[in-house]
């Protein structure tokens, strides 16, 4: 499970990055006692939770920066309780969470990981399979689909990352769960009007809203269908396909070209994209926004790099990579970064742009725009409350160490970017 090595950094900033990956790990030692924790400190939560900062402390083990004890303890901390399948389990929450806690811990702590893992994947498969049933559901009543039918966060792209962590990918319902976001690419008609197959009728927070007429079409990474291409970008890769597979991608790829936009610097997408601007016919007056993972240029740039390397396409890669460099060269749009977290801050775009830097086959000015991001978030971790991994100092932790360490245990797996 191991992650491709970010672009190597400066040896001062290396350090100076270590050196807050461990006070931040050192200000997450102790869980707080079961049944007494407080809000945000969830044992099956990956997002704001236990799950989360387990994997921080399992990770520093794993590369001898940390103490096998701490990470012993968040592990049972996890892994203590009831299992959660219900209908808000998914990657980030519930049995599927801690599945992928205990596949990263595995490895390394085998004697306390190893005897879940087979109650974990019936679990995570219970889920997948109402997931499943309620999509084919929706599809005979010819209704479009929820943001949490398909997204990272909290449907079947991120069980999808899940199921491709496992010894045998193949031996679980990753097939069926590739072949229904296959068919999700697939247009639908609505009138006399043709929608991409991920149209929601919902608003981005996943509500029905008077803001979003009509709904919207989802570009993100996080809720949208950057989250889904990756996906299926990083199971062709490692040689799992389904009927329709590599079409599926390029049907994606082509509607990020349709919208994608210029500007000085360089191209950028929409977060999403509404019903008013599909009737101006790629009409739009929004600039830029936050290049982060969650939603941005950087995390789609991710995906069509990662599509790029799965289709073998050298200029599409190229150009992807070109697109990341010139979003993280750009101040009008790194002032938009306002906070450290892997979701929407720097460390997200850090360790995103190392990867992308790694997978380049040539040399791009990805490298050379990390070592300023590091600088700009050491101004912003000292604020971090948060202990958790999305938002909080687990994540950012996890970032900066992996700058000067190789990731051992695939944690950024969850990130749908390896």
């Amino acid at each position: 499970m191991t992650s491709t090595a970010p672009a190597i950094t400066p040896p001062a900033l290396s350090s100076t990055a270590e050196e807050i990956a461990d006070r931040l790990a050192d200000e997450l030692v102790v869980p707080p006692q079961l049944g007494g924790h407080l809000p945000g400190w969830w044992p099956q939560s990956l997002a704001h939770g236990g799950a989360g900062i387990a994997l921080l402390h399992i990770e520093r083990a794993a590369t001898g920066c940390g103490p096998r004890s701490r990470a012993q303890h968040w592990l049972r901390f996890v892994t203590t309780g009831e299992l959660s399948i219900g209908s808000n389990a998914a990657l980030y929450y519930g049995a599927p969470a801690v599945e992928f806690v205990v596949h990263a811990a595995a490895p390394h702590l085998p004697g306390l990981a190893t005897h879940n893992l087979p109650i974990l994947e019936e679990a995570t498969n219970r889920v997948i399979g109402h997931r499943l049933e309620a999509a084919r559901h929706r599809l005979n009543r010819r209704q479009r689909p929820s943001l949490a039918e398909f997204d990272g966060i909290r449907g079947l792209a991120g069980l999808g990352a899940l199921l491709l962590c496992r010894a045998d990918p193949a031996a679980g319902p990753l097939e069926k769960v590739l072949a229904h976001l296959v068919a999700l690419t697939e247009p639908v008609a609505d009138g006399e009007e043709l929608l991409p197959g991920w149209w929601s009728d919902v608003g981005p927070d996943g509500t029905l809203s008077p803001e979003y007429p009509g709904g919207h079409a989802n570009t993100g990474m996080a809720h949208g269908i950057a989250g889904v291409l990756a996906v299926l970008a990083l199971a062709h890769r490692r040689g799992f396909t389904v009927t329709g597979h590599a079409s599926a991608i390029a049907r994606i790829l082509a509607w990020l070209d349709l919208w994608q936009h210029h500007r000085r610097v360089g191209p950028w997408w929409p977060y999403w994209i509404t019903r008013q601007q599909l009737h101006a016919k790629g009409a739009i007056e929004e600039q830029p926004r936050r290049p982060s993972w969650c939603y941005g240029t950087l995390g789609v740039a991710r995906a069509q790099q990662l599509a790029a390397l799965a289709l073998g396409d050298p200029r599409r890669q190229a150009e992807a990579e070109l697109a990341g460099a010139a979003a993280l060269s750009d101040p009008e749009q790194l002032r938009l970064i306002e906070d450290a977290s892997l979701c929407h801050g720097y460390a997200g775009v850090i360790h995103i742009a190392g990867l992308m830097a790694a997978d380049s086959s040539t040399p791009n000015p990805l490298t050379s725009t990390i070592a300023p991001l590091i600088e700009a978030l050491t101004h912003h971790v000292t604020g971090q409350r948060d202990p958790g991994w999305m938002e909080g100092k687990a994540g950012t932790a996890l970032a900066l160490h992996a700058l000067s360490v190789r990731p051992s245990t695939g944690w950024d797996r969850a990130l749908l970017v390896v």
